[in-house]
């Protein structure tokens, strides 16, 4: 019993260390909001509510509603969906992730659990939509360059009796209104909001500022330490946002610079002015705009690189081409040999010069019957010809000979072929045809009539 007990007795497990994954790039997305949902097809008691994350607004709706595939499946019931409210801006997807759930359990979230301790109503739009300011106000959110859209007139209503209870919203965060109409069968065009989801407009102001400050004859130098700026590397400088502004300067300068105004000490600074055009400006904003220059750059590297890859192929095919003036003079030469070389001689071709030699014989022996009034000879002489051309030519069969044949060298991978078969169809004239076999070696001395 306790051989089997050692036996069976678990043994120390090599555990294998985890993989260390390595963290990708960080990228500002152009376009990233959370939303939030509101059903039509509930009963009067309490309307549903959905939230979720997208970089695409308008056919995210699609999805939830069925129109498209890949929708979530709590959305599957109680169509059709209207959106009440977006919260857009988020420097990352993480971000954005982590507002969601905030958003979805605010009782759990040590930042907002002595603001909404209970459950009761979580489902419901006003508390969503009070949730939602009090985040947004809150300083563990104050450095993010969020805006918050209301498509909803429920929405709208909700927001307005939710500014008693929150606090005083931050410097630049925009709240816009846009009613969006709602048919009977409950479609609501999302589209129409106007959301620039590539953020078209910030990246040519941002890449239009980029060229005029290129385009000064000095060297740019920094707005705040007075020192030169390297502009060519775009998350180490910053240029200001605002339109025509050729402000630029050390990204740690400016940092220091907005974090030195603010009321707090903050880490990361929400906003500041700039020292050229006196205008206030987003500190998510500047990262924003640092993340397109950097795309911008990379895009027209790549495509320097392309070209060159394709005039290198261009120069080797150059070279591997024959030259012009060698082609025709090649041509040539070959013809003139074909036309000075004598045809080849085989079996065809001496049956092919014995007909040519019956016909012109028998048109002689014509004209001369004509000439000399005698028929007979001529149609005598023409039978014998026409007698030789029906008899039927005899094959022959090869037949092996004595003499054993020279053992060839065998090349790799084939053995050495010593005798072939060969057969032949032999017909006599007034006799059917036969088949004959024979086995011939592979250098023949000589051959026998069959």
């Amino acid at each position: 019993m306790l051989a089997t007990i050692c036996r069976w007795a678990p043994r120390k497990i090599k555990v294998k260390p985890l993989p260390v994954e390595i963290p990708r790039e960080h990228t500002f997305p152009p376009f990233y909001a959370c939303y939030v949902l509101r059903s039509l097809g509930t009963r009067p008691r309490g309307r549903k509510t959905y939230i979720g994350t997208t970089t695409d607004p308008a056919r995210r709706l699609r999805q939830h509603n069925g129109e498209l595939t890949q929708g979530a499946r709590k959305t599957s019931l109680d169509r059709p969906w209207i959106m009440s409210m977006l919260v857009h801006g988020f420097p990352s997807k993480l971000h954005a992730l982590q507002f969601e759930w905030a958003l979805q359990h605010p009782w759990k979230s040590r930042h907002l659990a002595h603001h909404f301790p209970t459950i009761i109503g979580r489902s419901k739009l006003p508390r969503i939509v009070s949730v939602v300011r009090t985040m947004v106000s809150s300083p563990t959110y104050h450095a993010w360059p969020l805006h918050v859209t209301l498509l909803d007139a429920h929405a709208v209503e909700a927001w307005k009796a939710a500014a008693d209870t929150s606090g005083k919203l931050p410097a630049g965060c925009k709240v816009t209104t846009k009613k969006l109409r709602v048919t009977k069968a409950g479609a609501q065009d999302v589209s129409k909001a106007g959301f620039d989801i590539a953020d078209v407009k910030f990246r040519d102001i941002m890449l239009g500022n980029q060229i005029r400050v290129e385009g000064l004859a000095r060297h740019p130098k920094c707005s705040i330490c007075r020192e030169k700026v390297d502009v060519s590397q775009p998350l180490t400088t910053a240029s200001c946002p605002s339109d025509g502004c050729t402000s630029v300067s050390h990204i740690d300068c400016l940092g220091r610079d907005f974090a030195s105004h603010a009321s707090h000490d903050p880490l990361l600074p929400r906003s500041g002015k700039c020292n050229q055009c006196k205008t206030t400006v987003l500190w998510g904003d500047v990262i924003r705009g640092c993340y397109h220059r950097l795309r911008q750059r990379t895009a027209s590297t790549s495509a320097l690189e392309d070209d060159a890859l394709e005039l290198d192929e261009e120069g080797e095919e150059a070279e591997n081409e024959p030259s012009i003036q060698e082609l025709p003079m090649k041509r040539k030469r070959a013809r003139r040999k074909s036309l000075a070389s004598p045809p080849a001689r085989g079996p065809n071709t001496r049956t092919a010069v014995s007909k040519r030699k019956s016909r012109t014989i028998a048109g002689t022996l014509k004209q001369t019957a004509k000439s000399k009034g005698t028929t007979s000879r001529a149609k005598a002489m023409t039978r014998k010809l026409s007698r030789t051309k029906k008899k039927p030519m005899k094959s022959k069969i090869s037949r092996p000979s004595k003499a054993k044949p020279a053992a060839e060298k065998p090349k790799r991978g084939r053995p050495v072929k010593v005798h072939t078969v060969v057969e032949a169809v032999v017909q006599k004239r007034g006799r059917a045809k036969a088949g004959v076999t024979g086995v011939a070696a592979t250098k023949l001395k000589r051959r026998l009539k069959a």
